[in-house]
């Protein structure tokens, strides 16, 4: 039987090691933000304010994604692209949270969207080199899918849990508000314990 708690410390512990290997987080607000960027990879973003409680001190995860073509997919997230999921997530909650209290985010003569690319673009994001092709067999997805699974507070014991001030606490679907994630993809399943094991793998050769 899984022991979420102690999987959630590897988890981070894993984190720590690859901070060290490549020298993050960084930020996409940075200058450098894709320098030496690998081509595919995982990628896990920080936020203001999310922190753990459960699992050791330091900052959460707050969403997790892969791509075959890593700096492009942190640009859709960097820039109003209409390509990204986690920039309309974002959107969705500000909006509920504006429609809950009828009170704005926006500072004057700003848009939603320069709003989103600023909150995203000041989150740190570590990431993880996976270089091979999409598939059922792909290493990266499964490392994306039990990362996201193994985080998620949708499931019936909560670690980590969300701050109160948290954003997406007012986002409408409530895969988001209850997960405490950015995402809503495979927040509800159980993980697999052994892809720990995988990723310890692929942190070695960051």
């Amino acid at each position: 039987m899984a022991d979420r708690l102690a999987d959630l410390k590897r988890f981070y512990d894993l984190l720590k090691r690859l901070e060290k290997r490549t020298d993050g987080p960084r930020c996409l607000a940075d200058a450098d933000w894709d320098k030496d960027l690998p081509a595919r990879g995982v990628y896990f973003f920080y936020e203001e304010g999310e922190m753990r409680s459960d699992s050791g001190s330091g900052p959460r995860v707050v969403r997790v994604g892969e791509s075959g073509r890593l700096s492009g997919r942190l640009s859709d997230h960097r820039t109003d692209t209409g390509s990204s999921v986690f920039r309309n997530h974002v959107g969705d909650a500000l909006c509920g949270k504006f429609e809950k209290t009828g009170s704005s985010l926006l500072a004057e003569g700003q848009s939603v969207e320069q709003w989103i690319s600023e909150h995203i673009r000041r989150m740190p994001f570590l990431w993880l080199g996976v270089d091979d092709p999409r598939g059922q067999e792909s290493k990266r997805g499964l490392i994306e899918r039990q990362a996201i699974s193994l985080l998620s507070n949708y499931v019936p014991s909560t670690f980590d849990a969300p701050s109160e001030g948290w954003l997406g606490r007012h986002h409408p679907e409530g895969k988001v508000r209850l997960s405490g994630l950015w995402n809503i993809k495979y927040v509800d399943r159980p993980y697999i314990p052994e892809f720990l094991n995988v990723m310890d793998s692929w942190v070695g050769r960051a």
